[in-house]
């Protein structure tokens, strides 16, 4: 009965037990850290929510895994829920290779999840490439064009931009020049005669 609950919780990503609750796998996913340049792995981990949820779907997998009629699949689920439901303070029930169903002194049903997809799963370096000489497309606006059409565009503007840059530093050389002469010019005139004081 458990490797039935197990593929059907794999394959659904959740799995009702009947007088429990239901288990869920929680997904979490990858998470990249930018100042340390990692992407760290999705991780899994399996929930127990206490609720009652509708069953019919597992009866039916489980009628058909076990091919027995449906109703006989009822009990059977009802059977392997009264097994997890009267568990002794401190017992514990495996459920496959996924956790344990265990009470604790309370009495309170929990669920230890035991995957160990995290061995399997490791961080990885996350170096951004640059390739500046492939080609990829790109969307400009509306248009759609290629990197090489915009590294071509923009090399054509900074290539007219460095051929005419020495015209407008002559010219603020020349207004500069301009502004000095006429300067002097006024000053060396008043300064020629004598001035008397006021």
């Amino acid at each position: 009965m458990e490797q039935l609950l197990c593929t059907y919780l794999i394959s659904h990503k959740q799995c009702p037990i009947p007088g429990i609750g239901r288990l869920v796998i929680q997904e979490t996913p990858a998470q990249t850290n930018i100042t340390d340049k990692i992407v760290s792995p999705p991780a899994h981990r399996l929930e127990l929510e206490k609720s009652i949820f509708n069953e019919t779907d597992l009866t039916a997998y489980v009628a058909a895994g076990k091919a027995v009629s449906q109703k006989d699949a009822e009990l059977l689920l009802a059977d392997y829920g009264s097994t997890i439901k009267y568990l002794p303070s401190h017992g514990t029930l495996q459920f496959g290779r996924l956790g344990s169903f265990y009470r604790d002194a309370q009495g309170g049903l929990f669920f230890k999840d035991n995957s160990d997809a995290g061995r399997y799963f490791v961080p990885v370096n996350a170096q951004k490439i640059i390739r500046p000489n492939e080609m990829h497309h790109l969307l400009v606006g509306d248009r759609q064009t290629t990197s090489t059409e915009m590294n071509e565009f923009y090399g054509a503007e900074e290539r007219v931009s460095k051929k005419k840059w020495w015209i407008g530093a002559l010219i603020i050389l020349i207004v500069s020049v301009t502004l000095i002469v006429l300067h002097y010019k006024n000053w060396n005139n008043s300064s020629l005669g004598n001035h008397q004081p006021f």
